[in-house]
Parts: C-alpha cells; sequence; structure tokens
C-alpha cells in the first residue's frame, strides 16, 4: 500500500502543470537558441563563395504563412520587417516559448550593400542599436476589459481570436506594446505585455562574420589578385602588376566603399582594391575614343568608323567597291583601364564588313611598353 501511494504521488507530481518559472526556463532557452542560430546562419552564408553580400541577414518568415518555416523570398531593406522566426531556413527544429508559442524575429537594413564591420544597428533595444530581435510573444492577452490605463505606447487590445493563427496573420495579435511597429516599448508592466526579447548586437554580428570573410580573402580574393599579377597584366600589357589601390581619403569622399570610385591611385600601396568595373560607373573604364589608319582603300570605296561604348568598340563598314577586307590599325582609348582588374581582350573590339562580323579581322594589340597610366591606350 505504500509503494502504491508513493507512486501515485511520483505519478501526480510529474503531470503537475508547468509552473511561471519554467515557463520562464523554457522561454529563455528557446530565444537563446533562435539567436545563435541567426548568427550561426550568417557566419555559413558569409563563408559561401557564391553570395554577393556577407553578412546579409535571412528574412523573417511570410505573414501569409504561405511558408511555413521558411525565409520570405525579399523583404524591405530599410524599413522594419517582423515575422516568425524561419526555423527551416536556419536548419533547425522549431522553436517555442514556455507558452507554447512560435518565436518571432525582427530586422531592420542588413539586406542590401553597403553591409560592413562597424555598420550600425538599426533598431533600438534598451537604448542601445542592435542589429535584430529574437522574441518569444507567449500567450494571448485580452486587455479590453482593463480598468487601468495603458502605459505611453501600450494600447488596449484582445489577441484571443479563433483567427489568430491563421494566415495572413496580424503582428499585433502576438507582439505587445508598438513591438509589432519596431517601437519596442518597454513599459514595465506585465498586464500590458508578455513579450520577451533577446537582441543581437553589432559586435556579435561582426563576430560573426569575421572568421567567414577573412577565409573568403584567402580562398577567393588573393587567388584572384593572383592570377591577375602573373596572367593577366602579363598578357594585357606585356609585364606583370597588380594595380595601385584606391585612396582612402574622407576629403575627397573614399572614405567608405559605398563612395569609394574603387579606381587604383598613382602609388598608391594600401587602401581599397582597384576593382572598378564599366558597370559600376564609379571609376570611369568605358572605351572612351578611337582612332584608325592604314585602312586599304586599293580599287575599294569603303565607309565607316568605331563606335565606342562600355563593353565593346564596334567598328562597322561599308565596302562598295571592290572586295579587299578593311585592314585598320585601331588606337582604342580607355580612361583608368590600368588601374582596375580590368582586364583587355581582343573579343571587346568586333569589326564588321557590310554589317557581317569579320573573322579574325582583330589579330592583335598594341600595349603600352611601361606601366599604364590613368590614360591608357590599346
Amino acid at each position: 500500500m505504500v509503494l502504491g501511494i508513493a507512486w501515485f504521488a511520483v505519478g501526480a507530481l510529474g503531470k503537475a502543470p508547468v509552473g511561471t518559472a519554467e515557463r520562464e526556463v523554457i522561454t529563455g532557452k528557446a530565444l537563446q537558441a533562435g539567436k545563435q542560430a541567426l548568427l550561426a546562419h550568417v557566419a555559413q552564408y558569409a563563408a559561401r563563395s557564391d553570395t554577393a553580400e556577407p553578412g546579409q541577414l535571412p528574412c523573417p518568415e511570410s505573414l501569409t504563412l504561405a511558408n511555413p518555416g521558411q525565409a520570405s523570398s525579399s523583404c524591405s531593406a530599410s524599413a522594419v520587417v517582423v515575422g516568425r522566426l524561419p526555423w527551416k531556413t536556419l536548419g533547425i527544429d522549431e522553436l517555442r516559448d514556455g507558452q507554447g508559442e512560435p518565436l518571432w524575429y525582427m530586422m531592420r537594413g542588413f539586406r542590401n550593400a553597403p553591409i560592413n564591420f562597424g555598420t550600425p544597428g538599426q533598431l533600438t533595444h534598451n537604448g542601445a542599436a542592435v542589429v535584430a530581435l529574437i522574441i518569444a510573444p507567449g500567450g494571448p492577452l485580452n486587455t479590453l476589459a482593463d480598468p487601468g490605463t495603458p502605459p505611453a505606447g501600450c494600447s488596449k487590445l484582445n489577441q484571443q481570436i479563433a483567427a489568430r493563427n491563421i494566415g495572413p496573420i496580424d503582428a499585433n495579435n502576438f507582439l505587445e506594446c508598438g513591438i509589432a511597429s519596431g517601437v519596442l516599448a518597454s513599459p514595465g508592466d506585465p498586464r500590458w505585455t508578455n513579450d520577451r526579447m533577446i537582441a543581437i548586437t553589432a559586435a556579435e554580428w561582426d563576430d560573426a562574420i569575421a572568421g567567414p570573410v577573412a577565409d573568403r580573402l584567402q580562398r577567393q580574393v588573393a587567388p584572384a589578385m593572383e592570377t591577375y599579377r602573373s596572367t593577366t597584366s602579363l598578357g594585357g600589357w606585356g609585364q606583370r602588376f597588380l594595380p595601385n589601390a584606391s585612396t582612402i581619403d574622407a576629403s575627397i569622399g573614399n572614405s567608405q566603399p559605398e563612395s569609394n570610385n574603387l579606381c587604383g591611385n598613382v602609388d598608391i600601396r594600401s587602401g581599397m582594391p582597384p576593382t572598378a568595373t564599366v558597370a559600376s560607373g564609379l571609376c570611369n573604364t568605358n572605351w572612351s575614343s578611337w582612332s584608325a589608319w592604314g585602312v586599304d582603300l586599293g580599287v575599294s570605296l569603303i565607309f565607316g568608323g568605331c563606335v565606342p561604348n562600355p563593353t565593346e568598340l564596334r567598328c562597322s563598314y561599308i565596302v562598295l567597291l571592290g572586295g579587299v577586307t578593311p585592314s585598320p590599325w585601331l588606337v582604342v582609348t580607355a580612361p583608368s583601364i590600368g588601374y582596375s582588374f580590368r582586364r583587355f581582350d581582343s573579343s571587346m573590339i568586333v569589326v564588321e564588313r557590310n554589317g557581317t562580323p569579320v573573322p579574325g579581322a582583330v589579330r592583335n594589340s598594341s600595349v603600352p611598353s611601361s606601366r599604364p597610366d590613368p590614360s591608357n591606350t590599346l
């Protein structure tokens, strides 16, 4: 009888309802797990060779609930974005707080370039700038009948509605006191909000991507620079060299990557890599001018010329008499081409005869015998 009573008592204790303190512990562990999963995702994304924006944050899950657990394919790069934590995208099990509610996630910025070490957080939490927030919404509240006056930033509401979890869901049915819109008020009164939050700071974000970015420099940037030095410069200019670095100078608006022209400057050995391309629009490496001579007219009557554009030099000739293929010597100027990692390629020069490309018309190029200067002639 004694053993039976003891067994019943132990079983009853195991079925006792979870207390408030234990729910808070469950919530705290879930928030910590969500934070670590987000940081791990950011680090993994930064390490991949095919990502253009190392440090980019994933979007929250769509409020439509069309793809539960999956991050939205796109979200604002400047506005506050809120939704449930995209646990499938993060590669983890779904995380729930002590009330059994799925975690939420809020971010702002950290989507499009420029994303740099030192970029400040775009959200404010407890008076400090933060990069992202993971939120445990707690159970639904109904404060409509509360006779008190809500604190500043809060309002009376009823989250206990039947369609609460049917998409498209309303963040205000889960998050209180302006949190859904990024106001992040902290009234300190559990009657009006039961949300719990944990932040990702800019320092934590920096630490997460520092190693992967350094690794990519070794795997991708260093080999590319060596290839330019050993092969590209030799093929285009007849000698091996690296372009000069682009000056980091606040006085000329080049202090940040987004404002730097990424164009090498004379005798500058440290600064931004001179990675300018035609598409960047910051360092002019477009084909800008041309001249031609040596067209063998013979018994032919030839008209035409060349038109430079950012990606190619197209030379079109019309032969009215005779069958001689035009064979001009071309001098093509591209400002600053020697001060970027852009390479010279003869395929960027097209010669047409009566509207038809002439095979083999471009057979060689004349390159400078010395290191390129800001106005390079090919």
